[in-house]
């Protein structure tokens, strides 16, 4: 029973490590070189490599930074003696 839980583990750190990998393989955020040291991080320190490089692809792939909240798009109306068509004589 021991052996085939410990064999069960084995292929799910596989599976999971393989998982990341190609999700590193596929993604276009990272150089050729990024891919070839996440790589070898992902298989060089099993599970704890390919934790990191997910969490690390994780966080790059949140939501774009937010914009300057204190922007205020064009529009029509332009505060007195700002973006006025004007020819001042």
């Amino acid at each position: 029973m021991t052996a085939l839980v410990t064999l069960a583990l084995l292929l799910v750190v596989i599976a999971y490590q393989a998982f990341v990998t190609v999700r590193v393989v596929r993604s276009d955020q990272y150089s050729s070189g990024q891919r070839i040291v996440q790589t070898i991080l992902i298989w060089g320190v099993p599970l704890v490599g390919a934790a990191i490089c997910h969490v690390v692809m994780f966080t790059d792939r949140q939501s774009p930074q937010r914009g300057d909240d204190g922007f205020v798009p064009a529009t029509d109306k332009h505060p007195p003696g700002i973006g006025q068509d004007v020819v001042h004589h």
